[in-house]
């Protein structure tokens, strides 16, 4: 939902920090409309974005602190985990033939298609599709001649007698109405042949003019609705495309493709699914020069990746995008980029997820992954985070403390040097029993990197206040509700007749 959506309906859960930084879903208590105001829009390392005005808090290391007091390079609070799943469970073949159109079907003729050049994921495409009704697949040449595409086009039993039945229908009402072909025709500005071939059964009109027809009839509106649904029954194009108009995906290039809102209703074994099937396509699963394994998905729509990025949260698994120029008929085109690095995020991708058709690469990848354990992270804690730790560990040197860590006395911790992994402050936490370092340790926080802050002019501005936490997500950002402010200036105004 779109907050402008919750603040309209004036109901809604969210979802907040808690005060031991663990999400949780509460209920929101106030939708307030705050008019318009001068927005800036801050962009992260992750390549998350948000527009918020210049006094709106954002969650750093030492607290709140308003977007006019941070600049690029400092870390703010993001969800490391979205612990939301939904409910919805329709059939795997929806499921899957879903994701191959998202990836890579072509949406803007008449008839769905979709081109690849893997047997495996064609074979897969193939069984799900035609499990639709009254549908069929034609093999089409591609024309690079190194995939095929597949069209799908309806199948409908016993068409012509349907057309036929339906124009001695029509042809019935106009001896009765004692109109002539000629005159339904001048009537309904169609020429006579059009009028003529369809009232003797010979072929199916565009709805436009069937419609036409009709009027020229002068019918009585129930018998004129009766017909015009059985037009519809006959004429319907197939039962693919149909599923694609319902989800307002038919139609649209590759640059304005989008997750349907029925991906975020979806449980977690079909979120599962449906990402499996999809990164078979245009996803990739590699190995850089070091040997480190990296999984991502390219697309031309910045919508699809932001919203794969949003969805992945719900595993756990935290992702970053770009934006990249690729090289295209002789030039250059933006195209958008989801990259997942890390043998956390890898393992749990590999495990909860997983790559339709790459399982045996997926299946070795996980064994070497699994004896790196954590290895290197950017999912760190703030350098300041270091003064929490100074003041938990008292006047007691490194040195003395190196061996209660399993560390040797020679060891360096780099304390304000280096941004500590969340493994490291865990340590620390049960050395010292410090409840904070625990919780920094153990939160739902990713501290994402500001990498620009922009004036983007004046926006309408909505907010919501959200009782004891006071904060609440919103474009996988923590954000304070500042109304809390607002509700004590107006207060102090009111009650105390002060400005």
């Amino acid at each position: 939902s779109t907050i402008k959506e919750l603040v309209k309906n004036k109901k809604g859960d969210i979802l907040t920090l808690t005060d031991n930084l663990k999400i949780k879903k509460v209920e929101i208590d106030k939708f307030i409309n705050n008019g318009k105001k001068t927005v800036l829009a801050v962009k992260t390392a992750l390549g998350k974005e948000i527009k918020a005005t210049i006094t709106h808090p954002f969650l750093t290391i030492n607290g709140w602190r308003p977007l006019a007091e941070l600049k690029a390079g400092d870390r703010i609070a993001t969800p490391r985990k979205i612990p939301v799943f939904g409910k919805t469970n329709p059939p795997a073949y929806q499921v899957k033939s879903l994701a191959y159109f998202i990836a890579e079907g072509g949406l803007t003729g008449g008839n769905p298609r979709f081109t690849n050049s893997n047997k495996t994921i064609v074979n897969d495409f193939i069984q799900s599709v035609l499990k639709f009704p009254n549908v069929k697949l034609n093999k089409e040449e591609y024309h690079d001649k190194k995939a095929f595409t597949y069209c799908v086009s309806g199948v409908r039993k016993d068409r012509a007698k349907e057309v036929k039945k339906l124009s001695e229908k029509i042809k019935e009402l106009a001896a009765g109405s004692r109109n002539t072909q000629l005159e339904i025709a001048k009537n309904a500005g169609l020429c006579l042949a059009t009028v003529s071939a369809f009232l003797n059964g010979h072929y199916l009109p565009s709805e436009e003019n069937f419609l036409k027809i009709l009027s020229a009839l002068r019918l009585k509106q129930k018998m004129a609705s009766e017909l015009t649904i059985k037009y519809r029954d006959i004429a319907r194009i197939n039962s693919v495309t149909e599923w694609l108009e319902s989800l307002e995906l038919m139609g649209k290039l590759t640059k304005d493709k989008f997750l349907p809102e029925t991906v975020f209703m979806f449980n977690k074994k079909t979120l599962s699914l449906f990402f499996n099937r999809l990164f078979a396509c245009d996803g990739s699963f590699w190995q850089d020069k070091a040997k480190n394994y990296h999984i991502s998905y390219s697309s031309s729509s910045k919508t699809l990746i932001k919203q794969i990025q949003h969805l992945l949260l719900r595993f756990g698994i935290v992702s970053k995008t770009r934006e990249k120029k690729i090289k295209y008929k002789g030039g250059f085109k933006i195209a958008y980029e989801l990259e997942i690095h890390n043998a956390g995020n890898l393992l749990i991708f590999i495990r909860e997820i997983g790559i339709y058709g790459k399982e045996k690469k997926l299946k070795q990848a996980k064994k070497k992954l699994s004896k790196v354990g954590v290895g290197w992270s950017q999912d760190t804690l703030p350098i300041e985070v270091w003064e929490i730790v100074m003041a938990a560990k008292g006047k007691e040197s490194w040195r003395s403390l190196y061996p209660r860590l399993g560390l040797s006395k020679e060891h360096n911790i780099h304390a304000f040097r280096r941004q500590p992994r969340r493994e490291t402050i865990a340590k620390l936490a049960k050395l010292f029993n410090s409840t904070g370092l625990k919780n920094l340790a153990q939160s739902d926080i990713y501290w994402d990197r500001i990498v620009s802050i922009e004036h983007k002019g004046k926006e309408q501005v909505y907010d919501l206040n959200i009782p004891e936490t006071h904060n609440f997500i919103s474009n996988d950002f923590i954000v304070h509700n500042s109304s809390m402010a607002l509700d004590i200036a107006r207060h102090v105004a009111v009650h105390e007749k002060a400005p």
